[in-house]
């Protein structure tokens, strides 16, 4: 397995024909293509590791749950004195601290980004369909559902001081990274959902198509919603009081003369959580106002802590273009319940797996660099349906044949 990660590393010297040679039959996408494609930042003159070596042992050490260029540096040490092939295959030894470091600060993080998006969608398209509420069941939809939500790391910082801001999609059904875009330092996420739709687009035409968006109240606009359908998507909408003439014509739709729709119960993190769901067309302003909007929802939410007995009860509502006849109650409140999951299955697995808000890489765009590698890491672990990352990861770090494995797709569970 091994040998065969070494034999398509040693491919991306100038002259392979990428197209042909660095796809190993086993895997579901020629990974190292798309790494291949991104253009190398150093001055040609001097250089002694190609920009994919790099790349993949920086890849090879994140999975391994190795994050700092020191660690890399170390990762890919070890590598070549446990395995002769890597010192047969790169003459020049292993890449240095400052080589990692140079690299991840100067490489261009959109062409990454993209890379990697045209590498996820690419293999999400070959994948069984799975359903909302389960990672490896047959979807009893014939829609991709999507999350879109924005995350700032707490330490890592731009020169300027301002913290590193980026914007992610996100499979529901797989937790699996689609794409991610930077927000401007003086900016917030409004503006950059069209660059992350078009990143997505750009790189798997027609993937949106069918498609469903689900996005919280930031970005509940109208022009975002014509944005949304302009790629043949359809959009669900969280209302709340940063659209206050919307969240108004929401609530005065008569709520207490519909009956509940939906309810879903379940016990989690120790409270016991009920969401209940009603549905009703839109009327009146409200019809006009929004475009394509063919429903409105109110969902309930209705928690107690189980240690405490502590209640809470809360109230939003929804606007979605999404039709009765594309989706049930049961399949939009799950829908709603797992628009969430971007939280726990990407930022909360980088926050703790990869120590994000503690790690403060400020160069250049190493942040948003360390960003896109811990998703493409997840993503990886995702696609495999490898979902113990922590426990999956550690196993990596021990046996690099197993993180091989990984690297050239070859490996799912189960299997």
């Amino acid at each position: 397995m091994l040998s065969s990660l070494i034999n398509q590393l040693q491919r991306q010297f100038p002259g392979a024909s990428l197209a042909t040679e660095l796809h190993d039959p086993r895997a579901g996408s020629p990974l190292f293509t798309v790494l291949a494609a991104i253009k190398d930042p150093r001055r040609r003159r001097g250089v002694r590791h190609p920009l994919p070596l790099v790349l993949t042992l920086a890849i090879a050490a994140y999975l391994a749950n190795h994050h700092s260029y020191t660690q890399m540096r170390e990762y890919a040490v070890d590598l070549w004195q446990r395995y002769p092939g890597w010192g047969e295959k790169f003459v020049h030894g292993p890449p240095s601290q400052d080589t990692f470091e140079r690299v991840l600060a100067l490489i261009d993080a959109d062409q990454l980004d993209m890379a990697s998006t045209r590498w996820v969608t690419g293999q999400l398209s070959k994948q069984p369909q799975v359903a909302p509420d389960g990672p490896r069941v047959k979807r009893h939809t014939d829609f991709t559902t999507i999350s879109a939500d924005g995350k700032e790391s707490r330490s890592a910082k731009h020169g300027t001081g301002t913290r590193s801001h980026n914007l992610a999609a996100a499979d529901h059904a797989t937790g699996v990274v689609l794409a991610q875009v930077a927000v401007g330092e003086k900016s917030n996420e409004i503006p950059y959902l069209k660059n992350l739709l078009h990143t997505i687009n750009e790189n798997k035409a027609g993937f949106l198509r069918g498609a469903v968006l689900t996005i919280d109240a930031l970005h509940t606009q109208r022009e975002t919603a014509r944005l949304v359908r302009s790629y043949g998507c359809e959009y669900v909408m969280t209302v709340k009081g940063n659209q206050r003439t919307l969240q108004a014509d929401c609530a005065a739709l008569g709520w207490e003369k519909i009956p509940v729709t939906d309810r879903i119960e379940e016990w989690e993190h120790g409270r016991y959580v009920r969401r209940e769901l009603k549905l009703v067309q839109p009327v009146g302003a409200l019809k006009i106002a929004w475009p394509w909007a063919v429903q409105v929802g109110q969902l309930t939410r209705i928690s107690q802590r189980t240690a405490t007995g502590k209640f809470s009860r809360e109230t939003v509502y929804v606007v979605m273009s999404l039709a009765p006849d594309k989706a049930n109650a049961s399949v939009l409140n799950r829908m709603l319940v797992n628009h969430w999951g971007i939280e726990n299955k990407v930022h909360w697995v980088r926050d703790v797996g990869f120590n994000e808000d503690k790690n403060q890489i400020r160069r250049g765009t190493a942040a948003r660099v360390a960003a896109s590698l811990a998703n493409l890491v997840v993503s990886v672990l995702r696609l495999a349906g490898l979902d113990q990352i922590a426990k999956t990861r550690r196993r990596a770090a021990r046996d690099p044949e197993f993180m091989a494995g990984l690297l050239l797709g070859t490996i799912r569970a189960g299997g």
